[in-house]
């Protein structure tokens, strides 16, 4: 015999997206702050750095993926960066900003690693030339996407365009226009970037 069950209230509307990175943000700092007194309880007597938080700016063109970029970074130095998931595609027609949320040190060197780490990748998108025919915005969009990839760690060729072009990477954030074929040359640049001492 079946059983009854309660009916399912209603789900309230997700919010604005600024609405939804402003309980990220929230979040973030309770959870950090939890961190730091947690630490504090361990080491009374040891000197912690002040949590702080740094506004990046992200020019158009390719915003979103310099947000990518961003994230990679910050997290490489325990740094949360609040705003670098997929959002809507018109946010970036003006470019976006990203928040920085850490360590003072680890913020700071966060923004001078990521200022470092995009200089590279920009002299060496702007040294690459795209198939003949090919939209230059996308394959640029696919280098940095590849070059992102060259930072996070060895994969062959096909790894990499697959990477950049699956429906399952889109929807992981990815993915971002139509697979270019920058994304390989990228991806090397990247692997090179980290072959270079610094």
């Amino acid at each position: 015999m079946p059983v009854a069950t309660a009916p399912t209230a209603p789900t309230a509307p997700a919010g604005t997206e600024t609405e939804r990175e402003a309980a990220q943000l929230q979040r973030a700092v309770a959870h950090l702050e939890a961190v730091i007194a947690a630490a504090k309880q361990r080491t009374p007597n040891r000197r912690t750095s002040t949590l702080t938080t740094a506004t990046v700016d992200l020019p158009a063109p390719y915003a979103k993926e310099q947000r990518l970029l961003l994230g990679q970074v910050a997290a490489a130095q325990c740094v949360m960066a609040v705003g670098t998931g997929t959002v809507a595609a018109t946010e970036y027609r003006r470019g976006a900003s990203a928040l920085l949320l850490g360590f003072a040190p680890d913020v700071t060197r966060t923004q001078q690693r990521y200022t470092v780490v995009l200089a590279a990748a920009v002299a060496a998108m702007r040294a690459a030339t795209p198939a003949a025919g090919e939209d230059v915005a996308t394959y640029r969009s696919s280098f940095l996407l590849g070059f992102r990839l060259g930072l996070a760690g060895t994969f062959d060729q096909e790894t990499v365009t697959t990477a950049v072009a699956t429906p399952e990477a889109k929807a992981s954030g990815v993915w971002l226009r139509s697979t270019g074929s920058g994304a390989w040359a990228g991806y090397t640049a990247g692997r090179a970037f980290l072959a270079t001492p610094e």
